[in-house]
């Protein structure tokens, strides 16, 4: 089962690496952070770089939550295992075909390629290709495309992914 945590932002790095130590060692199970692949320019140059693609969260895939649950509780930096009064509620399919076929099996969602026809967006390369529907802004300046998924509980959320418009035909 997939399960999300909420962590205290700009500490997910510590939570991954203590999770990993505890939990991966034992066969409890994998934690991970969704990260994305996006270029930024620093000094005048474009470098490819790899962020958080959910602040403040990381996803845990195990068998055993009772078990890491407990075990969580001793990480100050974690707020809480997201889910209802009884307890921890898993993703749902949906949430996790997305993190799958966007991520693989490295959790990070590379950078997209494509161009612009008109006043359509053409996605040549990347996870996006096929899925342009999905794009609700286009950031041309920062290389960026705001997609909107559905996540954690069914709360819509709008976040970017690396796209790089290489041309702009006319339609």
């Amino acid at each position: 089962m997939w399960y999300a945590m909420q962590v205290l932002s700009g500490r997910e790095y510590i939570v991954e690496k203590y999770c990993r130590e505890r939990f991966e060692g034992r066969s409890l199970g994998e934690c991970f952070i969704a990260r994305r692949r996006c270029k930024r320019k620093f000094r005048g140059e474009w470098k490819v770089r790899e962020e958080n693609m959910f602040p403040g969260y990381l996803f845990l895939i195990t068998g055993q939550i009772r078990e890491v649950y407990h075990q969580l509780k001793a990480v100050p930096e974690l707020t809480r295992l997201l889910g209802d009064s009884d307890g921890p509620v898993p993703l749902d399919e949906r949430e996790i075909a997305f993190l799958k076929e966007f991520g693989g099996s490295e959790h990070v969602i590379d950078m997209n390629e494509g161009y612009i026809a008109g006043e359509r967006i053409i996605v040549t390369s990347g996870p996006l290709k096929g899925k342009e529907g999905m794009i609700v802004k286009l950031d041309r300046h920062k290389r960026t495309a705001r997609i909107r998924v559905e996540f954690f509980g069914g709360r819509q959320a709008e976040v970017g992914i690396g796209l790089e418009i290489v041309r702009k035909e006319p339609g």
